[in-house]
């Protein structure tokens, strides 16, 4: 009887782990596609109002997850409970708002001119970035990750260096996203162990849609048809990437080790690369194209690694 529970257990937690990688995938999937969407958005509407749209629309699309997830637990209609850490939630999601505000403000402002496949590869810089912010934190950088590294920094050269070595505006833009995302990650996995993570990014995106929105009245100027033409991206990226593809990644993640979880979002930039090819009809050449599988390539051992490491050390 007890080994008939145990079978049962084991394929039970099978069956919960295929179903976390198909949400993970489909995640992914989105994130991939997202690119391509604001390459297209960038071509109508000013970033800083794609952003305040896109983050009202995700935060709308998360609240109720947060609600639903406070009334399962309480047996009643609400949003808060006695476990909650309030002025925490608060506190962390408006200081990882203002990251979340410039870093995907960069972002978009660097797809009004880059690829969505350069785009892709050059986010995932973001893994490269969190390693050396680790440093002025105390943490220690052996060896085969200061390799990892520097392999990564030949891929971008590689890629995205003319042959009189400068590079584009965009890619720039890019790059620096990439490095503001990085603090980003840190304070997410600084306060997600701390807070409920569908109240805690109830509030982020909606602090964040509050500041673009802001900016955004004060600096651009929007007009109605543009607006039209790019609701179809807008759309996707509040809906799809900023709300369902983050509740997906949120459930996925309680079923699926953190390794196979990074692994599997890195292939967001291979899947920004086909959107390009499918949708656009537009390639890499041979050197952009190698720089960027080097790059691709570095992130994921730089992740394996580290894993390693906090296996080894029993974190």
């Amino acid at each position: 009887m007890t080994k008939g529970k145990a079978i049962a257990g084991d394929l039970n937690r099978f069956e919960k782990r295929r179903l976390g990688l198909m949400m993970l995938f489909t995640a992914t999937l989105i994130w991939g596609f997202t690119f391509l969407a604001q390459s297209e958005g960038a071509k109508h509407v000013p970033p800083l109002f794609f952003n305040a749209v896109r983050f009202w629309i995700g935060g709308l699309v998360v609240l109720p997850v947060a609600i639903l997830r406070a009334t399962k637990n309480t047996g009643k209609l609400c949003f808060w409970y006695h476990v909650d850490n309030k002025a925490l939630t608060i506190k962390g999601a408006f200081i990882d708002s203002l990251t979340i505000t410039f870093g995907v403000t960069f972002q978009q402002m660097g797809m009004a001119t880059a690829s969505p496949g350069k785009g892709g590869f050059l986010a995932s810089l973001t893994i490269v970035f969190v390693a050396v912010i680790g440093l002025f934190f105390g943490k220690k950088i052996r060896l085969p990750q200061w390799l990892g590294i520097a392999t990564a920094i030949f891929g971008v050269g590689l890629m995205s260096l003319t042959s009189d070595l400068s590079i584009s505006t965009g890619e720039i833009y890019l790059i620096i996203s990439a490095f503001i995302y990085a603090f980003n990650t840190i304070l997410t996995g600084y306060y997600s162990t701390r807070v409920e993570t569908f109240k805690y990014t109830t509030f982020r995106f909606f602090f964040a849609a509050t500041i673009c929105t802001i900016l955004s009245l004060i600096f651009e100027d929007v007009s109605m048809d543009a607006v039209k033409t790019a609701m179809p991206t807008l759309l996707f990226t509040g809906v799809f990437s900023s709300g369902l593809a983050f509740t997906l990644q949120a459930f996925a993640q309680v079923h699926v080790e953190d390794l196979t979880t990074q692994l599997m979002l890195s292939l967001e930039s291979i899947i920004a690369l086909l959107a390009q090819w499918i949708f656009l009809g537009t390639v890499m050449s041979s050197r952009e194209m190698l720089g960027a599988f080097i790059l691709f390539g570095s992130v994921v051992f730089i992740q394996v690694y580290e894993a390693t490491v906090r296996k080894r050390q029993g974190v």
